[in-house]
């Protein structure tokens, strides 16, 4: 066990004997790019590092070398880190640390990754546009042990990180087959029902092709009414409010009154996720970026929440600034009708079988989050040398 002394910063707490805190400006040498707006090129030659996790390609750049690239201002201030040994360019809002001086750059790479945010915390640099001042980098406190012993740890670190993300990944792509395959069942069962004998004729609409017999095709605005809802402006949603407020991307916050009271089907308006579905029940707002769905005949209004699902509503969005959808041109597209009957056996079908595909999901997304924790945990761990990494034997 080795023996550990107090490093005088509350969120780095105990450090090694021998470990020494020194500020960033003694480490590494620290200046930003020159560049707003650029020419990319999707085959371009050199990667060109932006202010968020995406990296953009160009045909020239300005470094080339070991560097660490962090995001200086926006969402991504202080939290968007990249770990570059080559050829590249860069925003002018972004911090390149360089010619690194008794620390390792990959080491620091993942202190700054697992630490910096909380400095962003614990000081007020937060204004309309999340952002970090130089002087703050450069006063940064870096908690190191001397140089092989970084090394040490930032190879450590490597091989488990690399670890972890390729398990992330695996869980993810398992995420999104489930996900392409709840669609699947979903579009299946409401276009083709659940008896996989019955006599089948051709729709008429391409994207549902032959369907039952005793089924109808019919215009969406035959089976319901479709509204945008109320306006409703930002100073008035809040989190402590009594009803939910749901816009284009489901749930905004919370308001002192409501709008509807019942179970409704919503469609998003506006925004990028516009034409997702919910049925929402209870007292509640529904603002202008969401369409509300008043059913004109009787229907089952979850089998209706499916095939709705099913129609990827959002591939009919306009391509402006803002993605929309148009409430007139929704009502005009086609869709199916069966007896309600067959209606109520597809919405407990699916229901049935959503349920535990959801649940196949929620385990997996919960599995990532463990994952992650872990992950910020070793690097924590590792890079405050609150574990030790051996050396290797020879």
């Amino acid at each position: 066990m080795r023996a550990m002394k107090d490093s005088g910063i509350e969120w780095i707490g105990e450090i090694p004997v021998g470990w020494e805190i020194r500020r960033l400006r003694f480490l590494c040498q620290i200046i930003t790019g020159d560049k707003d707006t650029i020419n990319k090129k999707e085959d371009g030659l050199y990667p060109f590092y932006v202010r968020s996790p995406n990296i953009e390609r160009i045909d020239s750049y300005t470094f080339d070398g070991e560097a660490i690239l962090m995001a200086g201002d926006g969402v991504g201030a202080g939290k968007v880190f990249h770990y570059v040994n080559g050829k590249f360019d860069y925003h002018q809002r972004v911090y390149n640390l360089h010619f690194f001086k008794d620390i390792s750059g990959k080491y620091l790479y993942y202190y700054l990754k697992e630490n910096f945010w909380k400095k962003i915390e614990e000081s007020n640099a937060k204004s309309t546009v999340d952002s970090v001042r130089l002087p703050m980098l450069l006063d940064f406190p870096v908690a190191l042990g001397e140089l092989p012993e970084q090394t040490r740890i930032a190879s450590f670190l490597d091989n488990k990180c690399t670890a972890i993300d390729a398990s992330i990944e695996k869980q993810r792509a398992s995420i999104d087959k489930l996900k392409e395959y709840r669609q699947v069942v979903i579009t299946n069962a409401v276009t083709k029902g659940l008896n996989p004998d019955v006599p089948m004729k051709d729709s008429g609409v391409e994207w549902i092709g032959e369907i039952p017999e005793g089924w109808d095709v019919v215009k969406l605005k035959w089976l319901a009414r479709m509204k945008s809802g109320e306006s409703i402006t930002s100073n008035i949603i809040d989190n402590d409010s009594t009803y939910p407020v749901y816009g284009g991307n489901g749930l905004r916050g919370y308001a002192k009154s409501f709008t509807h009271n019942g179970s409704y089907i919503l469609i998003g308006r506006q925004g990028a996720l516009c034409g997702n579905v919910h049925i929402v029940k209870g007292n509640f707002w529904a603002s202008e970026h969401a369409i509300v769905t008043y059913e004109l005949i009787t229907l089952d209004q979850k089998w209706l929440f499916y095939i709705l699902s099913a129609m990827n509503l959002n591939q009919y969005s306009t391509s402006a600034a803002q993605p929309g959808l148009a409430v007139e041109q929704i009502q005009r597209l086609s869709t199916l009708l069966p007896p309600i009957s067959e209606q109520h056996e597809i919405a407990a079908y699916l229901d049935q079988k959503c349920t535990a595909i959801d649940e196949a999901v929620s385990k997996k997304e919960t599995l990532i989050k463990k994952l992650e924790e872990y992950k910020k945990s070793l690097i924590y761990e590792a890079v405050t040398g609150k574990i030790e990494i051996p050396e290797l034997s020879a």
